[in-house]
């Protein structure tokens, strides 16, 4: 009886916590898919802003990877104790804004100028990278104090292509990983922004992860030759 339980414990799959910013979501997901056939390592992906992420993990949360939307918050991670080496950059993404109502885009961040555009979503500057990006974006462009009045804004860059993507804004700033996605590709009309900051993405293994050899699995994964053949997929530059 007690060599049972030892097997079926011996055999119990390893599953990890993946914080992942949520633009990454959809790339890690195919990641995580590729990762189970390789190794049997199970993952739980939890996505959100890197601000939320952020404080859920300063807070306690028994999350053992995080894959920030830039490398600043999983720096703050590793300064504030809650990872053991330095982050690493594991994508470069790249900023778009995209429309989903037929809301001419083409022109880039002047294209918000028109009055024909009712509202704009984007994510929050404070806890999102791209929402931070984006708001740059249309300072540098002499935008940004003509549209402010129409901006909606969204926790995450994810919220705010929801909004695109139900036609409850007329445009939105997302990631080009968003409209790339299987779920998005072929939605509306997107254009990348010429100029806009490109954002090197960040990433850690949390010191929750200590003695969860899956961890460490997931995360070379990621960094790998395949992995980064994914993430290429989703429209991510890889270092």
């Amino acid at each position: 009886m007690t060599a049972f339980h030892l097997s079926s414990f011996a055999t119990e799959p390893v599953v990890v916590n993946v914080a992942v910013a949520a633009n990454a979501r959809p790339a890690m997901e195919e990641i995580a898919s590729a990762v189970l056939a390789e190794t049997g390592v199970k993952s739980n992906i939890i996505s959100g802003s890197s601000g939320q992420i952020s404080a859920q993990i300063m807070a306690g949360a028994s999350y053992d990877l995080f894959f920030a939307a830039d490398v600043n918050y999983a720096q703050k991670t590793f300064e504030a104790g809650y990872s053991s080496a330095p982050p690493v950059i594991y994508a470069v993404g790249s900023l778009v804004l995209w429309s989903n109502d037929g809301t001419d885009v083409s022109d880039g961040v002047k294209s918000l100028l028109s009055p024909s555009v009712r509202k704009i979503a984007v994510g929050n500057p404070y806890l999102a990278p791209y929402g931070r990006v984006a708001v740059a974006a249309m300072k540098k462009e002499g935008v940004y104090d003509k549209v402010k009045g129409r901006l909606v804004f969204g926790e995450s860059v994810s919220q705010a292509s929801q909004m695109v993507f139900s036609k409850a804004v007329s445009a939105g700033f997302t990631s080009k990983s968003v409209v790339l996605s299987p779920q998005m590709a072929g939605v509306g009309k997107w254009v990348e922004i010429p100029g806009a900051e490109e954002i090197g993405q960040g990433a850690v293994v949390l010191k929750h992860a200590s003695g969860n050899t899956g961890a460490e699995k997931f995360f070379q994964y990621v960094l790998s030759p395949a992995g980064k053949k994914i993430l290429q997929k989703y429209g991510y530059k890889t270092p």
